[in-house]
């Protein structure tokens, strides 16, 4: 014979009452310490939704709690988190509860330029994102450029290294072509340059990217889903196009040594450039999500500063890049 244990009208009340003010928290027949345990735990928890250029990472800056404590709350890895869409339901720990989850703060840190030195070498050697580098320090990158040896840089605190994504949707922008920038681009440190083709023939169409001939499993990874990601993003605005593939420059016989290029369309193919001009955030979403993945990746305006070979007819592809993809890049690197 088993034996049936009654709760005391006391506690049965207790227990109903946690149960309808917190109907979805547990099934019927749920134990009261388990009720308990989902009460105190959603009272640490509050729902975010995913703003327009937010990131993981931002919204655990603007907390001031560890990012990796929020992927881990949400079942994410640093993959799915970059592929999260606007409008995301994000749990992230309540306020009440964030300086249990909060990275512990250090001091802010600085760094003496030494000879030889760049500051975007400074920037890689500690871990900290090129561009907010140069905020901390108020500096742009022209001014950069004139920084001398024995200056000492603002690196930052904890919170601008600490737990911070190792390569995904981790990548640096630049206003500079690559004649102004001088310096090489090589695995670890690759430079994308944000071209577009300009064949003459207007029946040219299609999506390609140029890589080097040297070029990683992963760099060449990220530029089969570059050309899949604005395949789809065309589609989405009714322009169907082909993808012409991912080429090194000995297969293509173009492109300079070292250097992605991107090529998402001929500059004769007016549908796909209408696309893009009217939805450049759309477009930028997939350099982020694909080839902005490489890790040390920086994107950079195409040609050099006074080629030109950038104006083809009333577009000038270097000045699009540096005036419309390059800001909308950067605001998704400093999210």
């Amino acid at each position: 014979m088993s034996a049936r244990v009654s709760a005391s009208p006391k506690t049965a009340s207790r227990d109903q009452t946690q149960e309808s003010s917190h109907g979805s928290l547990a099934a019927p027949g749920t134990s009261p310490a388990l009720i308990r345990k989902q009460l105190a735990e959603a009272s640490l928890v509050k729902i975010h939704t995913l703003q327009p250029g937010e990131t993981i990472w931002s919204i655990a800056q603007k907390a001031g709690l560890d990012y990796k404590a929020i992927l881990n709350l949400n079942r994410l890895d640093e993959k799915s988190a970059c592929t999260l869409q606007d409008g995301a339901k994000i749990k992230i720990p309540a306020t009440s509860a964030s300086r249990s989850h909060a990275s512990p703060a250090l001091d802010a840190r600085t760094h003496e330029v030494q000879p030889g030195e760049t500051i975007y070498g400074i920037a890689k050697a500690h871990g900290v994102p090129y561009m907010r580098l140069l905020e901390i320090n108020g500096l742009t990158e022209e001014t950069a450029r004139r920084v001398r040896d024995g200056t000492k840089l603002k690196i930052g605190s904890g919170a601008d290294t600490a737990s911070t994504p190792d390569t995904d949707c981790d990548f640096d922008v630049t206003d500079m072509t690559r004649d102004q920038l001088g310096r090489r681009s090589k695995e670890g440190a690759r430079l994308v340059s944000l071209d577009f083709n300009d064949a003459k023939s207007s029946q040219a169409k299609g999506i390609e990217v140029v890589i080097p001939d040297n070029a990683t499993n992963e760099e060449r990874r990220a530029a089969e889903a570059y050309v899949k990601g604005v395949q789809a993003f065309f589609r989405s605005h009714g322009v169907e196009r082909a993808i012409r593939g991912v080429h090194t420059r000995s297969e293509i016989g173009r492109g300079v040594p070292g250097i992605i290029h991107t090529e998402p369309f001929f500059l004769k193919d007016k549908a796909a450039l209408r696309a893009i001009q009217a939805d450049p955030a759309g477009y930028v979403k997939v350099l982020a999500e694909t080839l902005g993945t490489i890790e040390g990746v920086t994107f950079m305006p195409p040609h050099k500063i006074n080629d030109p070979g950038a104006r083809q007819g009333s577009l000038n592809e270097r000045d699009f890049a540096k005036t419309v993809l390059i800001p909308l890049l950067r605001k998704r690197a400093l999210a």
